[in-house]
């Protein structure tokens, strides 16, 4: 239900309850950390946040900000700041306990090493790609849950304090692999983003927000889904640098 939501609607569900999710908690993390004057004010605000969230301590690798530690897709919309959420009755945490769990770690590392996976199975149930030049960094996820693919992109640029999230512009472009009628009739687009769009055509969106996630399709009988490249890359990459391949 909430990954159906768009940002506003979340927010209002959010408030209706009266609930600060992990997600919001280190968005005003982030704003704390960006009010900084000089790198001189970070190990205090480090000190601050270290059980809550998790850093990168490789400080040659210049990347300060503090990141969520929820350990599943997603799961920092329904956790509370601390990673908790109640599961029948019971308080259960679903924290990573260092960065190096993190998908921005072990896919960046991942990718260094050219060994990235780029196949999204029933087992995996996730696929990634990472791509970097010299002031910024791109990440995209898709993630299989239920009959929905969902994207999930972060965008980072290198500015005073290292690498920041900060809202980027997408492309997308996708094409099936036998490039026939069979991926159209099987795949229903519901994502605003990438509605309407056809086969082959490169889309540029909007701004999008950091590790925002949206629907990329979903089964729209079950018929077996063709296979989908999707390509993507933010303002600033290249599109050549990975290919996202999709396969239900």
């Amino acid at each position: 239900m909430l990954l159906g939501k768009d940002e506003q609607a979340l927010a209002a569900w959010y408030d209706s309850l009266g609930f600060v999710s992990q997600e919001m908690a280190r968005e005003a993390a982030l704003e704390e950390f960006r009010s900084m004057s000089s790198l001189d004010e970070y190990p205090a605000f480090k000190a601050k946040y270290q059980g809550r969230f998790l850093f990168n301590d490789n400080l040659e690798e210049e990347d300060y900000q503090p990141y969520v530690a929820a350990n599943r897709f997603a799961y920092e919309m329904i956790l509370n700041a601390d990673g908790d959420v109640i599961v029948g009755g019971q308080t259960v945490n679903y924290n990573y306990d260092s960065f190096e769990q993190t998908m921005y770690y072990r896919v960046a590392q991942a990718a260094g090493n050219g060994d990235v996976t780029t196949r999204i199975t029933q087992e995996t149930k996730t696929n990634q790609v990472f791509i970097k030049t010299k002031k910024k960094k791109c990440w995209a996820w898709a993630y299989l849950v239920n009959d929905i693919v969902y994207i999930q992109v972060t965008a980072q640029k290198k500015n005073l304090f290292g690498w920041n999230d900060y809202k980027a512009d997408y492309y997308f472009t996708f094409a099936n692999r036998d490039y026939d009628a069979t991926f159209l009739q099987n795949w229903k687009y519901l994502s605003s983003t990438l509605a309407g769009k056809v086969i082959g055509q490169g889309v540029w969106t909007s701004r999008i927000s950091c590790n925002s996630r949206f629907e990329f399709g979903r089964k729209a009988d079950m018929s077996q889904l063709s296979i989908a490249d999707l390509t993507v890359m933010s303002s600033g990459t290249q599109p050549s640098s990975g290919w996202l391949h999709i396969e239900l």
